[in-house]
């Protein structure tokens, strides 16, 4: 059990150092999310703003359309781009605790079966034990009544 303890214990560390690995990367994520969030808002404005300039400036209308598509268009590829990183990231740590899993587990359980196979030796061996002491008891006091 103090295996087992020690090995969730490292298991918990790794846990807690990925965690911390992957932290400024979820925080490059919240910030280039952000950045949409705003760029979005600002589209909005922007939007009625040209919706009031249509009139009077059609070519400018068009320009702040094609400004517009091209930062959005970053922003999202930015974005992909980013969310496809941590995921890999995040496949690539999952896959080694996993693997890491995987061999503790394995060597654990090996473990287990070689302590239960020690057990059933020992208390075979005890139970032949007390069988001896029983047998010799029981001549022993076969003995005494011959005796008597």
């Amino acid at each position: 059990t103090e295996a087992l303890r020690e090995s969730v214990r490292a298991v918990t560390e790794e846990l807690e150092r990925l965690k911390e690995t992957a932290a400024p990367v979820f925080d490059e994520r919240r910030l280039v999310s952000e950045r949409l969030a705003v760029c979005q808002v600002k589209s909005a404005e922007q939007q009625e703003r040209l919706l009031n300039l249509k009139e009077e400036y059609p070519q400018a209308v068009s320009a702040i359309r094609a400004a517009h598509a091209a930062e959005l268009a970053q922003l999202r590829s930015e974005h992909t781009e980013a969310l496809s990183r941590l995921e890999v990231e995040w496949r690539r740590q999952t896959g080694e605790l996993r693997a890491s899993h995987i061999v503790e587990a394995t060597k654990l359980r090996t473990e287990l079966e070689d302590m239960v196979v020690q057990r059933d030796r020992q208390r075979q061996d005890l139970d032949e034990a007390t069988d001896k002491l029983c047998a010799r008891q029981t001549e022993a006091l076969r003995l005494q009544q011959q005796v008597a």
